[in-house]
């Protein structure tokens, strides 16, 4: 009669446990079960160390017949199973509280599960065995027990990621792998060999001037995004580089200019480059400008070399980032394709960022894209730079999904159901620079938003309601972008 209560027992609590991420939020709203919910953050280390104690105890005195170390075996078998499903029951209690649904939570949710029922029929044929003697029943009761210590490690590890970051327990393995990268790049390993203009100066001229001067975005005609490029200079026909003379090269006399100066560059609210930054710039247009210019020795003069030699770890720093950055595209790049493919968008590299962004469109045929559609890309939020949603059932909520994304500096959202109240969620973008609302419900109200936005250059109002004395104070208010009634891109 006991074995059968046993097996009804862990039976009735691998149902209730298994079953438990289904059960309505509703039914865990009273305040009791709010209370003792939030002990769990007190209960959680029992489990924790009794499984440990226990799996111990099982290993090294398994064999022992003393009668006091029996009863310890014993009472920590009892103790971690009631540890656990103590824990686990005030877990899901927090859980269902709806203050705690995203994935890192329920991801440690998941474990706590798991790791209860493995408890459960440990004890079992625990319990089992105690009754039968059964060798069988004892090597089922140990397995599961040792199997539980993983799932220690994997839910108390989740769970202190949720307090003190994901990377709490790697964070010094880290950063001796981050150490040994530096140490392995150019810049630390063989500086000697590395090209001024590709390795040196186009990194900063990326960080400082590109996002207005490249291929398809070329402010006063301007391209930097390569050296051919620049050799071909702007509108004004001033040379960028004159080898040897860095007073007559455009590009240099730009950055070295005193800051409220009008042609200074870059404009007011970028950073500059810094002092290190211009003299390589100055000192390679004096050693030739060309190309294929490699450090070599570096600079004759004994200060600037100092200097130099000061700035190759922050050089590190950026090639070890461009590798790191390389190499999560690549990871997460298909994961992502199929992800959006199945949502009904396309998704690929966007040519005018470095390549870790990508540029999101609607797919043809289109699908309904829908608020909740555009909710389901939250994951990778951080990947993307231009999003393109023209003829989107995207409203206003819709807008708060797209705030979320903080490297966004295209956003194209034409023929969408947009009326502009939610403009609001984008104003805390810091790179949103191009905007296009044409054929949308935007009004004179709704409208004044983007003058809290940071950097906008570009907003196109094709077909609204904005009003043109509207459009006139808009202009005058946003001194550093273009309002405008045009029609505008649609990718």
């Amino acid at each position: 009669m006991g074995s059968k209560w046993t097996w009804i027992g862990s039976i009735v609590i691998s149902g209730i446990l298994l079953a438990m991420p289904f059960m309505p939020m509703e039914w865990w709203q009273a305040l009791p079960w709010q209370v003792m919910g939030r002990m769990h953050p007190i209960l959680l280390h029992l489990p924790i160390v009794a499984i440990v104690v226990c799996a111990y105890l099982e290993w090294r005195y398994s064999t022992y017949t003393v009668k006091g170390v029996r009863s310890i075996r014993r009472m920590s078998w009892i103790f971690s199973f009631y540890a656990v499903l103590l824990t686990v029951f005030a877990g899901f209690l927090l859980y269902k509280s709806g203050d705690y649904t995203f994935e890192g939570v329920r991801n440690h949710f998941y474990g706590g599960i798991a790791l209860a029922l493995f408890m459960v029929w440990s004890m079992h044929f625990h319990l089992m065995y105690q009754r039968s003697r059964s060798w069988r029943y004892r090597q089922l009761s140990r397995v599961l027990l040792f199997l539980s210590l993983p799932l220690v490690l994997y839910t108390g590890h989740t769970g202190g990621s949720l307090t003190h970051g994901e990377d709490f327990i790697t964070q010094p393995i880290d950063e001796h792998l981050q150490k040994r990268a530096l140490a392995a790049t150019p810049a630390m390993n063989d500086p000697a060999s590395m090209k001024v203009y590709q390795d040196m100066i186009t990194p900063f001229l990326k960080q400082r001037c590109e996002s207005c001067h490249n291929a398809k975005k070329s402010k006063g005609g301007l391209d930097l995004s390569s050296y051919d490029a620049l050799m071909k200079g702007g509108k004004s026909g001033k040379p960028m580089l004159t080898a040897g003379n860095p007073e007559e090269s455009e590009v240099w006399v730009r950055v070295s200019l005193e800051q409220n100066h009008d042609d200074y560059m870059p404009p007011e609210g970028k950073q500059g480059l810094s002092d290190t930054e211009k003299d390589i710039l100055a000192w390679w247009i004096e050693k030739g400008a060309s190309q294929t210019d490699t450090l070599g020795a570096g600079p004759d003069d004994p200060d600037l070399k100092q200097r130099v030699d000061e700035y190759l770890p922050t050089l590190a720093v950026q090639q070890v980032s461009a590798e790191a950055q390389r190499l999560e595209r690549l990871k997460i790049g298909p994961k992502l394709k199929r992800v959006a493919f199945d949502l009904g968008f396309e998704v690929e590299l966007d040519a005018d960022t470095d390549s870790t962004y990508y540029a999101l469109s609607m797919k043809l045929p289109p699908k309904i894209i829908t608020d909740d559609v555009l909710a389901k890309l939250m994951p990778y939020r951080h990947l993307f730079s231009k999003v393109s949603l023209v003829s989107a059932d995207i409203t206003d909520d819709g807008l708060y999904y797209l705030g979320q994304m903080p490297n966004l500096k295209t956003l194209i959202l034409s023929k969408s159901c947009i009326k502009g109240d939610g403009l609001v969620y984008l104003q805390d973008l810091p790179d949103l620079q191009l905007l296009n609302l044409s054929y949308t419900d935007v009004n004179d109200k709704t409208i004044m938003h983007i003058t809290q936005f940071q950097n906008l250059k570009e907003v196109h109002l094709f077909d609204t309601f904005v009003q043109p004395n509207v459009l006139e104070a808009l202009n005058e208010f946003l001194s550093d972008a273009e309002v405008s009634l045009s029609e505008g891109p649609y990718y």
